[in-house]
């Protein structure tokens, strides 16, 4: 239940290539730990990257839902998101309701 190693192992599968596989272990990570934004934000990056960009901003906004400040990691990941007004959008949205 340690997310922080569920979030390692992804990244070894991303940076090989196998964004299917870095998604798996997201997702097999959330079956134990769907409480956690941070998996939740790290799943929507790889689905965006992946080219799933409706359903990495499903995942965006719930992952927003559980705490509108823990996005930074997300923008580091995909910094094109900072100007992305739907990204922006979603963030002014979230700020406001904390």
């Amino acid at each position: 239940n340690y997310v922080g190693a569920w979030l390692n192992l992804s990244l070894t599968f991303e940076r090989q290539d196998r964004m299917e596989e870095a998604i798996g272990i997201i997702e097999k990570a959330l079956d134990s730990n769907g409480n956690s934004p941070d998996l939740w934000f790290r799943l929507a990056g790889y689905l965006y990257n992946s080219g799933k960009v409706q359903q990495a901003y499903v995942f965006i906004e719930k992952a927003l839902e559980m705490n509108p400040t823990r996005y930074t990691e997300l923008v580091a990941y995909l910094p094109e998101l900072k100007s992305e007004s739907r990204f922006i959008e979603l963030l002014e949205i979230y700020n406001k309701l904390e």
